[in-house]
């Protein structure tokens, strides 16, 4: 019996050295998994903290794309603004275009029937001209009648006076030799 005993401690220590070898087995099994799981979650902290990192730049990029957008929103309804004012002031400008445009024209019939008006009247100015240039002639002819009348009355007067005075001498000298 002691040798079965023996054979039979041999064969529980071998049992025993076998479940030791079998549970580490799986104790490094587990260990190394549990290394592994270990990395792999440091792994994904550091992911996830780069996701996070990259979540809140994306974040604040996206913050700042609506801030810009908004901007922009702001921007084109501003020009918008503009360009409905400027389209308006533009049909304000083609209507003062084209009210001014029937201005020009009626000053453009004005001016034609002014021109007109100014041609009749230089017509009848040099008309005018060419009457008071005749008259004119006929005044200067008149007024050489009249002084040449002037001239041959004086000479009629001074012979008058002349002959008077002689003919009054002459009596005068009747008159004294007469007594």
């Amino acid at each position: 019996m002691s040798r079965s005993l023996a054979w039979l401690n041999l064969a529980g220590v071998v049992l025993l050295a076998l479940l030791c070898l079998w549970q580490w087995r799986g104790n490094r099994a587990l260990h190394l998994h549990l290394a592994s799981v270990q990395v792999q979650a440091a792994e994904r902290a550091l992911k996830m903290e780069e996701l996070d990192r990259h979540k809140r730049g994306l974040s604040a990029d996206l913050e700042l794309f609506r801030t810009q957008l908004e901007r922009a929103s702001a921007e084109l309804r501003a020009s918008e603004n503009r360009a409905g004012r400027a389209e308006q002031e533009r049909h304000q400008a083609q209507a003062l275009v084209e009210e001014l445009k029937v201005q020009v024209a009626s000053w453009h019939e004005a001016v034609a029937a002014r021109d007109a008006r100014l041609t009749e009247a230089n017509a009848l100015l040099q008309d005018l001209n060419q009457r008071l240039q005749e008259a004119v002639e006929q005044h200067n002819a008149l007024a050489t009648r009249y002084n040449d009348t002037v001239r041959l009355y004086e000479e009629l007067a001074q012979r008058y006076t002349a002959a008077e005075a002689s003919l009054a001498a002459a009596r005068e000298k009747d008159a004294v030799t007469k007594p």
